[in-house]
């Protein structure tokens, strides 16, 4: 494993060698880890003109010219103040900041100290992981769930605050290190110039690029018979991951000098720390090598929660042609078929129960199996002449087989969580995007007339490309399919709990997409997002919670789903 050149801490030896450091064991703990680019001047650059001359220093050169070495990591222990970790399902990207109190080492066999200055420590585009534990040692090696390792991101802003300290009236300084996870490599622009056409430049400036992409989407094995022909959405995600990351039309040459868009190079350390064993690549590890993509697809679990595996998802397209522009994740998400499907990032635990950067795509998870949870089962209840026009036979993904994270009420520090207005759906419109006649042909909409005389109409309105699958019928039954699946996940939303819940942190990652089981009251939740909070208290006490954004909030007890109702009364009250 990689071992640390510079280590920053209050007791080091000559900054060469490894640090013992103080027992923790009784208070929180968190490590910053610092991947880092070394300081040569990468500004080579390669212009091409319009009659395809190159220069400015980039004469006979690849149109990526620079260096790839790394400087040695550092491991920030004692320096913390605070940090703060987001996550959404709705951001590709999640946040994180770090605040750092100006530290020492000792330099020259321990005799004289010596200040470190964060800002030429740390840089912008330097590789970050965060570990944040409960109580003890931190293993800055370790990719386990259970190690603390919350977070892995990019540097974007390294900046110093000096600030009046109240108690001595002296200023203090502290740097704030801000940034992104790694959900930012997605945020890379795509851009396509149509008057250029050279090879050396063509996949990420040259004409060739719409046909170059196209291709490698569509790739070289033709589609299932079974969806008609088109392709599912699993696969187009995955075969744009592949090009537009990872540079290549296919597996036959993986040579950064030769593929111009073979981007997002990592430290090697980095990739080592993630165990990654590339062939065939003279520069190294890129992001696309550690990054995992067997989420991608329609998910199963076994009944303990454990992941099985995927399928094709349903639907499929005919691909004509792909954005030009816009970020790599934009352009994802115009192929994602978000009317069925949510796509984010995240850290996975694979079957060792080791932590990997992951791209998940899956069908919105908040179907309800028959006879186990009936009371939320709507789609039958509406359009019922035509529900058996519907493929009820199709694989779904069940909201209470996905994976759990366990708690009991005495972890919880804060719950703001109840029911919403804002979730009504009595109203679902799914139709075709292809031309008007199709349009009118399989126009479907599936309502609830008595909540829309009660309430007013609360529309969600949807299109879909992914009508060509021929095991959900014609394009009609395609839209009756996704409109079912609409009705069954939104149409009692509103009586769902949703909101926050504030936990004592937990060495284990609590990952986005998974539920949250309060196993003394039977309470499920969804996980939409987190928020990591450690602070490391002037007196020397240490705190860490985790805020929780939740929804679909339900009972579930012995396999039967119920809303969470108001237990504290015997009877409806009248007047009080």
């Amino acid at each position: 494993m990689p071992s640390n050149r510079i280590v920053n801490t209050n007791r080091t030896n000559s900054g060469k060698g490894n640090v013992t450091s103080i027992d923790r064991s009784q208070r929180s703990t968190c490590n910053i880890v610092i991947y880092r680019w070394d300081d040569t001047d990468i500004t080579k650059l390669n212009s091409i003109d319009a009659n395809g001359e190159k220069g400015y220093e980039g004469r006979g050169q690849g149109s990526i010219s620079g260096n790839f070495n790394q400087r040695s990591r550092v491991v920030i222990k004692n320096d913390v103040v605070r940090a703060n970790i987001s996550k959404n399902k709705s951001s590709n990207a999640g946040t994180f900041s770090i605040n750092l109190k100006k530290g020492k080492q000792v330099i020259r066999n321990q005799v004289q100290k010596e200040d470190i200055d964060y800002l030429d420590v740390i840089h912008p585009g330097d590789w970050v992981m965060i570990y944040i534990k409960k109580g003890g040692e931190v293993d800055v090696n370790s990719l386990n769930q259970a190690s603390g390792f919350k977070c892995l991101g990019i540097v974007k802003n390294v900046r110093y605050v000096e600030v009046d300290d109240p108690e001595t009236g002296k200023p203090r300084l502290e740097y704030v290190v801000t940034g992104e996870d790694f959900g930012s490599v997605f945020n890379m622009d795509v851009f396509f110039n149509p008057l250029l056409n050279q090879d050396a430049a063509q996949l990420l400036l040259g004409a060739k690029f719409l046909t170059d992409s196209l291709d490698s989407v569509k790739g070289t094995d033709r589609p299932s018979p079974e969806t008609g022909g088109g392709f599912t959405p699993d696969s187009i995600i995955k075969k744009m991951i592949g090009f537009y990351l990872g540079g290549s039309r296919g597996d036959s040459n993986l040579d950064s000098l030769n593929i111009t868009n073979q981007t997002w190079y990592v430290p090697p350390l980095l990739g080592q720390t993630f165990g990654s064993r590339i062939r065939n690549k003279s520069q190294g590890v890129s992001f696309v090598d550690i990054l995992k993509t067997d989420r991608i697809g329609l998910h199963s679990y076994n009944r303990n929660g454990s992941f099985r595996g995927t399928k094709p998802l349903p639907g499929a397209t005919f691909i004509k042609a792909l954005p030009s522009s816009g970020s790599v994740w934009q352009i994802m998400s115009t192929m994602q078929n978000s009317i069925a499907n949510e796509m984010f990032t995240e850290l996975v635990a694979d079957e060792d129960g080791n932590l990997r950067p992951s791209v998940v795509l899956r069908q919105v998870p908040f179907s309800n199996r028959p006879g186990e949870t009936n009371v939320f089962s709507t789609a039958d209840r509406y359009n019922s002449n035509n529900a058996k026009e519907v493929p009820e036979s199709f694989q779904k993904t069940y909201l209470v087989d996905l994976p759990r994270h366990s708690i009991v009420s005495s972890d919880i520090k804060n719950k703001n969580v109840g029911k919403s207005e804002h979730e009504r759906i009595n109203h679902v419109l799914v139709v075709p995007k292809i031309d008007v006649n199709a349009i009118n042909q399989a126009y479907t909409a599936i309502t609830n007339t008595p909540s829309i005389q009660r309430y007013g109409l609360k529309s969600y309105q949807g299109q879909t490309q992914y009508v060509a699958d021929t095991r959900l019928g014609d394009p009609k039954k395609a839209c009756k399919f996704f409109a079912h699946l609409l009705v069954d996940w939104f149409f009692l939303s509103h009586q769902f709990y949703n909101g926050t819940i504030t936990i004592d942190g937990k060495d284990n990652h609590f990952q986005i997409g998974n539920n949250l089981y309060i196993s003394d009251v039977g309470q499920l939740y969804h996980i939409e997002g987190y928020t990591h909070t450690f602070i490391n208290n002037p007196e020397g006490s240490t705190e860490f919670t985790t805020e929780l954004t939740v929804s679909r909030g339900q009972v579930f007890q012995n396999n039967q789903s119920k809303f969470i109702g108001p237990s504290r009364f015997k009877s409806e009250p009248t007047t009080v």
